[in-house]
């Protein structure tokens, strides 16, 4: 749908509505600058008005921009106010949401939804090093590219280490079907936080339905404070030892969860009998795409240390390393 154009700078031409979060609207636009489509969040006219909105709004922009160019995160172009209303610029992604996947094809195969998995958990562990939390992980906040990789978007209610919190203790923001225990409390969310509710997607991705699904999203958030954890074998075709796995990445103490989001795919993985296949689909789904050495990759050496550091460590937490090789890792795991 197009819309006026003073919504958004002159240099943003074209634009068109293509979705509304909490906040506000989402258009598309050419960037006449450089020639290229981008993604533009307007904050709504009804919380333009509002300092502390506004000040909330500009913190989205300015954790997310500390994490662009990051792997499988969304990149953020431009930050600015036009006629009253902050907007924040970033990459336009046409593969639509997980949420829409979810919506059009119910439960996906168990190789696909581990590489998603593998990309949102890369992206948050990036991100909880930077003093980033999402706060909001749900699957219409990872978005697919063309060659349907997973990045991490809307840090629209992010809660940034260092800065001024604007969502105080007692403020419950998210939702309610991905809510961890603590948020749903009403607590300061953390990085474990974001992890549970990586949980959640992994367990809806698999199974296209989410552990305490309720038609009430007040006795879904109870849900997440006060019920135990259900089979999800019990709920699919999957294998029961996921249920352990799902047992810690669901664990209501924080403390008790998975240290990275990374090594709870990783048990996920090791736990899935369509592991074998994995890199076969891979190639098969998405074409290859070159991307530049970046910061934490491994080089041959390197990553030949971190599988021997990986046998090691099997049954326990990721290793900590420099560097960080999905590839190496994986060999590690496979029997």
């Amino acid at each position: 749908m197009t819309v006026q154009i003073h919504i958004l700078p002159p240099r943003y031409r074209g634009p068109e509505r293509i979705g509304h979060g909490g906040m506000g609207d989402i258009y598309s636009a050419t960037d006449s600058v450089l020639g290229r489509v981008v993604a533009v969040k307007v904050l709504a006219d009804r919380y333009a008005q509002d300092e502390s909105v506004r000040e909330r709004f500009t913190r989205e922009a300015l954790a997310a921009a500390r994490l662009s160019g990051e792997p499988n995160t969304v990149t953020i172009f431009d930050v600015g106010e036009h006629n009253g209303r902050p907007y924040i610029v970033m990459e336009y992604l046409a593969g639509g949401s997980l949420d829409d996947i979810l919506r059009a094809e119910g439960a996906r195969p168990p190789e696909q939804v581990l590489t998603w998995l593998e990309e949102a958990a890369r992206a948050l562990d990036v991100a909880h090093r930077e003093g980033v939390v999402h706060r909001d992980v749900k699957p219409a906040n990872l978005l697919l590219d063309a060659e349907g990789h997973v990045h991490v978007a809307d840090f629209g209610i992010a809660s940034a280490a260092g800065m001024h919190s604007l969502t105080m203790t007692g403020a419950v923001l998210g939702t309610a079907g991905y809510l961890s225990p603590e948020q749903a409390r009403g607590e300061r969310a953390g990085p474990a936080s974001d992890r549970y509710a990586l949980a959640i997607v992994a367990w809806e991705l698999l199974t296209g339905r989410r552990p305490f699904e309720s038609e009430s999203a007040t006795a879904e958030a109870a849900a997440h404070v006060n019920a135990p954890i259900p089979s999800v074998c019990e709920q699919s075709r999957l294998p029961c030892e996921l249920d352990p796995v799902f047992t810690k990445a669901l664990a209501k103490d924080p403390a008790e969860r998975y240290g990275t989001a990374w090594s709870s795919s990783l048990h996920y993985e090791e736990r899935s009998p369509m592991r074998q296949g994995r890199r076969a689909h891979s190639r098969s789904s998405f074409p290859h795409r070159r991307r530049r050495r970046r910061r934490g990759r491994c080089t041959a050496t390197e990553a030949s240390a971190t599988h021997r550091s990986a046998r090691a460590a099997r049954g326990r937490s990721s290793p900590r390393s420099s560097c960080w090789e999905p590839s190496a890792v994986r060999s590690s795991l496979t029997p």
